[in-house]
């Protein structure tokens, strides 16, 4: 399971983290909390699996799509620091 999808990275995500901060809306920001650690799971998976293709395939290409993973990845990371700072 790929991690990366049109609805996975989009500012909608954001959007309704600020909307459910504003509106005080705890179930919603625990929603997109769990939405967010399952996109980590994901992500912990995929660039695992990338790493093991290392050693078979071309290590250019793939360490490039490492880099995309973990910069995709590094964005559900700080989504899931700022949930709960929002409300603060």
């Amino acid at each position: 399971m790929s991690p990366r999808g049109p609805a996975d990275l989009t500012w909608g995500s954001v959007e309704q983290m600020e909307e459910a901060s504003t509106n005080g809306d705890a179930e919603r920001l625990a929603a997109l909390e769990r939405w967010a650690h399952g996109r980590r799971t994901a992500y912990l998976e995929e660039v695992g699996r990338l790493f093991e293709k290392v050693e078979k395939d071309d290590t250019g290409k793939v360490l490039r799509e490492i880099r995309l993973l973990l910069n995709e990845w590094r964005y559900i990371e700080r989504m899931i620091e700022q949930i709960w700072k929002a409300g603060e």
